[in-house]
């Protein structure tokens, strides 16, 4: 049941990332100098590309083929939409993950897997377009961040240390809670406010199923730091693009009309990337210490 929710995550992703290629983008192309948010297709389709990656990650538990894959998959997107090819026949790779030969689950690109699509989900669901009345905006969004809400769950499970059944019933109800959250605020006027609640509650969520679970008082730390953490991280690396041109460079090797010097290309799914990279690292590094650091006298180890 595992696998068959995973794969349909993938295949959900796979399909609304090549209709965004071969639909709604040759709409966006501007004939000038593109505006503020004129790529919003492109936007989608990484958000939707990065949920079937997750997914895929979740299926084949942290193989590190994906993430070569996944440039893969990048690099195809770049040629793709620079030559107009119809992109369709690329899905038919993402069958092809259930020939790889599963190794030993690798919980740290899960847990970072996780972390990434969690952080990413409520930036997909606020991206916009230039006049954000485009009919395909406001679905097209939700459906992204309701499939990285899904692969942020997926990775979680694949990498808790058990599947208890206490754990897969809170897993079903943050999954539930959160893509309904995140399906509401995709289709509402995008504030940061609630995305924020919405990433920080969703972010510690899966933190709090990758691992050892901790006693209320931790859980609860950890649910705060990434409250406040969060829309700071959003906002640093959203601000972080007028300096470092990523999406500029990617508009370019896609052979896309530029956005004017008045206005910015941002890249939406990068500013959800690199909170969850963040959090994914002091994830790590708070758990490596639990390991090595006892917590005081009498302390017992954190139960599965």
């Amino acid at each position: 049941m595992f696998a068959g929710a995973a794969l349909a995550v993938a295949v959900g992703g796979g399909v609304l990332w090549a209709y965004g290629l071969a639909v709604w983008q040759p709409v966006t192309e501007a004939s000038g100098f593109a505006e503020n948010d004129t790529y919003w297709a492109r936007d989608v389709r990484w958000a939707a590309a990065t949920a079937a990656v997750g997914a895929l990650l979740a299926l084949t538990r942290g193989d590190r083929r994906v993430l070569y894959g996944a440039g893969a998959w990048l690099a195809a997107d770049l040629v793709l939409d620079r030559a107009g090819v119809t992109p369709w026949p690329v899905l038919a790779l993402i069958p092809a993950v259930l020939l790889l030969r599963p190794y030993r689950a690798n919980r740290l690109v899960l847990t970072t897997a996780a972390a990434v699509c969690a952080a990413t989900a409520p930036v997909a669901a606020m991206v916009e377009s230039p006049t954000d009345t485009e009919a395909a905006l406001v679905p097209s969004r939700l459906a992204a961040a309701v499939l990285l809400v899904l692969a942020a769950v997926g990775c979680a499970l694949a990498a808790a240390p058990s599947r208890a059944t206490a754990r897969l019933g809170v897993a079903a109800v943050v999954g539930v809670v959160a893509a309904g959250a995140v399906a509401a605020f995709a289709a509402s006027s995008g504030e940061l406010l609630p995305g924020a609640l919405i990433g920080g509650g969703l972010v510690a969520a899966v933190w709090a199923l990758t691992g050892p679970w901790p006693g209320w008082p931790r859980l609860l730390g950890v649910l705060g730091a990434v409250l406040v953490g969060y829309p700071l991280l959003v906002s640093v690396a959203a601000f972080a693009q007028i300096f470092v041109p990523v999406a500029a460079l990617f508009t370019a090797l896609a052979g896309s009309p530029a956005v004017n010097s008045a206005d910015s290309d941002v890249l939406y799914v990068a500013v959800g990337i690199v909170p969850g990279l963040v959090f994914a690292v002091a994830a790590a590094v708070g758990r490596r210490l639990d390991d090595v650091v006892p917590a005081g006298p009498g302390a017992q180890p954190h139960a599965a």
